[in-house]
C-alpha cells in the first residue's frame, strides 16, 4: 500500500462494483491501511453502487477500531442512507459477520455513534430507533429519546413503527418505557404487516406485551389495518398457519 501510494496510485479509484479502497479494511479489520488511505486523500464518504460508505461497512462488520478511525475524520457524514434505506447506526444495530444477521452487534459501536451530536436517529423512517426497541436495548432507546429527539410517532420500516417493533421483540421494559407518561407512545399506532402493536403482539405470541398494551387502553378490534385485520383476526390467522405447518407431513388415516 505504501509503495503504491508513493507511486501516486489513486486512493479513490473504484472497482467493478463502484467501491473504493477505503471500503476494504472493514472486511479485514486493518486500521493501519485505512489510516494510510485517509492520510493520502481517500474520500471518507465515498460510496459504491450500493451507496454504502466505509462507515456503513465498518458498522455492519462490528469493526470498532475502524469505526473510531472513521468517526475521527472531520468530514465524515453519519446519516447517509444506502440502497437498503439503512444508516450506519442501523447497520451497527443489525451488525453481521458477512453471512448471518445479528452475529456481532457491538453495543460500544452503537454508543460511540450516539455520542455524536450530529447523529440523526429519525433518518430513514427511524428504523435504527425501531431496531433498538426490537432488540430490547432499553438504555439505547432512552438515549435516543432523551438526547437525540427520537420521534416515537414515525411510521414506516420493516415493523411499521417503534411500538410495533418493541412488541415484536417482546421486551416489556422497552414497551413500558415507550408507553410511559413521559413519552406517551400510541398504543393504537397503525403500520406494518400486522397493523397495530396489539395485533403484532398476539401474532408473535408475546402475551405479556399484549397485557401491557391492553392495560394501557389498546383497542382489540381496530379494523381494516395490517395484513390480517384486527388483533383478534391476526391471532386467529397466525394460529391457523401454525396449525397448518405443524400438520404437514403427518399421515392421515382415511
Amino acid at each position: 500500500m505504501k509503495l503504491l501510494l508513493e507511486a501516486c496510485a489513486n486512493p479513490n479509484a473504484r472497482d467493478c462494483y463502484g467501491r473504493a479502497a477505503l471500503h476494504g479494511p472493514a472486511q479485514t479489520e486493518d486500521v493501519s491501511v485505512q489510516s494510510m488511505l485517509l492520510g493520502t486523500g481517500a474520500e471518507v464518504n465515498a460510496v459504491g453502487e450500493d451507496k454504502k460508505t466505509a462507515l456503513h461497512e465498518a458498522c455492519n462488520m462490528g469493526r470498532i477500531n475502524n469505526v473510531k478511525l472513521l468517526l475521527s475524520q472531520p468530514k465524515v457524514e453519519l446519516n447517509l442512507v444506502d440502497n437498503d434505506n439503512c444508516t450506519a447506526l442501523y447497520r451497527a444495530l443489525r451488525s453481521t459477520d458477512g453471512h448471518y444477521k445479528d452475529q456481532c452487534v457491538d453495543p460500544e459501536i452503537v454508543a460511540l455513534l450516539l455520542e455524536r451530536e450530529d447523529i440523526d436517529v429519525n433518518a430513514a423512517d427511524a428504523i435504527a430507533f425501531q431496531e433498538a426497541a426490537r432488540k430490547g436495548m432499553v438504555e439505547t432507546v432512552k438515549t435516543m429519546l432523551s438526547k437525540h429527539g427520537a420521534d416515537i410517532h414515525i411510521q414506516g420500516g420493516e415493523d411499521g413503527g417503534v411500538m410495533q417493533a418493541a412488541v415484536v421483540g417482546g421486551d416489556v421494559e422497552t414497551l413500558e418505557l415507550l408507553l410511559s407518561p413521559e413519552w406517551r407512545g400510541n398504543f393504537n399506532a397503525v403500520g406494518g404487516e400486522f397493523g397495530t402493536p396489539l395485533a403484532a403482539a398476539v401474532a408473535f405470541g408475546n402475551f405479556e406485551a399484549a397485557r401491557v398494551l391492553l392495560e394501557a387502553g389498546a383497542t382489540v378490534d381496530v379494523k381494516g389495518v395490517g395484513k390480517y385485520g384486527s388483533a383478534t383476526r391476526s391471532r386467529a390467522s397466525t394460529a391457523m398457519k401454525s396449525l397448518s405447518n405443524s400438520s404437514k407431513g403427518m399421515q392421515v388415516n382415511p
